[in-house]
């Protein structure tokens, strides 16, 4: 935890942070930056001091007072007060007690008070608590995001090894690398289900091993994976190899016919 003074962060509060803000309105800053001398900003900024100081924002601080704290002459501090008085930052307000002027006070208009300080850095914090929050949130969701896609990664790797095995079983043509199908297994796993895939591969391995069907040529997993949608329906399959039964040419896998019926 960085320190501060001889304090942690932790140590510090409301109470202690509002105490040592110095917090002007954009409508001050702006009325303040308009006016043709910094003598406006200084003494404005004076007085804020000092009601922070006095805990008001009506100060006790007559021309000798000033005079003394800014080394101004007398001239200097008339016109500066009576510029602050003709933008509306200052008020001059003159305080009776049992019918008697008991004395002469500067009103400084936009200061906040205290308890409003107070309100702005608790929001001002709770945006800060909520961003950092946001964060934390993005992170986590960024880490089930990764999940996720660990997972998907397992059962696609899962689904690929499983129609690699259940190609090899079906003794059409069995393979020993799975990494040289692999690639052409995700691709067909992104068009088709793992389920689909392996219905076409039995479809296919059944109009094999049928003398019902003239089709004997047996591809590579690969190959056959660029057919799905000739296998993928067992009756269309079957019809299409049945219509080419009279066929002379047992190695024509009939793919050429099946887009003609279909583009018809």
């Amino acid at each position: 935890m960085p320190k501060m003074k001889g304090f942690t962060m932790t140590d510090l509060n409301l109470n202690d942070v509002s105490s040592n803000l110095f917090i002007l309105t954009q409508e001050t800053v702006d009325k303040l930056f308009a006016m043709d001398s910094s003598d406006y900003f200084t003494l404005y900024s004076f007085y804020y001091k000092t009601a922070k100081w006095q805990k008001t924002n009506q100060v006790k601080a007559n021309d000798v007072y000033l005079q003394k704290c800014l080394k101004w002459g007398t001239k200097r501090i008339r016109n500066a007060k009576n510029g602050l008085i003709e933008a509306g930052l200052i008020e001059i307000i003159q305080k009776r007690k049992d019918n008697k002027i008991d004395g002469w006070y500067i009103h400084v208009n936009y200061i906040l008070k205290e308890e409003t300080i107070k309100k702005r850095i608790k929001v001002e914090s709770n945006k800060v608590q909520k961003q950092q929050d946001s964060k934390v949130t993005s992170r986590e969701k960024q880490t089930n995001a990764l999940s996720i896609t660990d997972k998907c990664l397992k059962y696609n790797n899962e689904y690929i090894y499983s129609v690699f095995t259940h190609w090899n079983k079906s003794e059409i043509i069995k393979h020993r690398d799975i990494n040289k199908f692999t690639k052409s297994i995700e691709t067909a796993l992104s068009h088709y289900s793992h389920n689909e895939i392996v219905t076409s591969i039995d479809n296919y391995s059944h109009i094999l091993e049928s003398s019902d069907f003239y089709l004997t040529h047996k591809y590579t997993l690969d190959v056959f994976l660029n057919k799905l949608d000739v296998f993928v329906e067992a009756k269309t399959a079957q019809n299409i190899y049945k219509l080419q039964k009279t066929r002379k040419s047992a190695t024509d896998d009939g793919f050429e016919q099946f887009k003609a019926i279909f583009n018809n």
